[in-house]
């Protein structure tokens, strides 16, 4: 939460065993009027924040570029911040767009080989696609295949039976753990 946006995520589990997760932004916006507050800068927090991160970023990567025209530098590093911002955000971005860019190019130009120009293909790679939301449903998107646990009296069985079929589903028992001789403690360790 501490990194414009500033959300967390909510994670809403269903009772079949599917999942949706979001994320929500902290409504600082909201906050500041109810309390009263006249700062415009958390009355406008969201744009704030937003541009404080961008700028940051674009300083930081201003400061380490070198050998490089100030008028390009700041581009390059103005875009590196954006693209940060996005992957915060979790937002997507055209990459196609980004690629075309002049700025872009640059990059390429003067850093291809840099671990700022890495750190920006792999933030490239990530904001394809919006990271805001994700639901999966049980048994169509898990890697195996979701089981419902069954109320024996819906099974047609007395209190405490079980169906054939329920039977052979059930996992085999696992053997228990060896005892622990007396003159240890947890791990292994031997009691002083």
């Amino acid at each position: 939460m501490a990194i414009p946006p500033c959300q967390y995520g909510e994670l809403r589990w269903q009772e079949d065993g599917s999942f949706d997760y979001r994320t929500c932004r902290i409504d600082v916006e909201s906050w500041a009027r109810d309390h009263g507050i006249t700062d415009e800068n958390l009355l406008n927090f969201k744009q704030y924040s937003e541009d404080f991160l961008v700028e940051t970023i674009q300083s930081q990567v201003y400061g380490q570029l070198s050998g490089i025209p100030n008028d390009r530098k700041f581009h390059m590093a103005k875009l590196y911040g954006q693209l940060n911002s996005a992957y915060c955000a979790g937002t997507p971005v055209n990459r196609r767009g980004v690629k075309e860019n002049q700025m872009y190019f640059y990059w390429e130009r003067y850093l291809g080989t840099s671990a700022w120009y890495d750190q920006m293909q792999a933030i490239l790679k990530d904001v394809g696609r919006d990271n805001n939301s994700l639901s999966l449903k049980a048994g169509a998107d898990f890697p195996y295949q979701y089981r419902e646990e069954k109320d024996s009296s819906l099974a047609g069985g007395e209190e405490g039976e079980i169906s054939g079929a329920q039977a052979a589903e059930e996992p085999e028992p696992q053997s228990e753990a060896p005892e622990k001789d007396d003159a240890s403690g947890p791990a292994g360790e031997t009691k002083q």
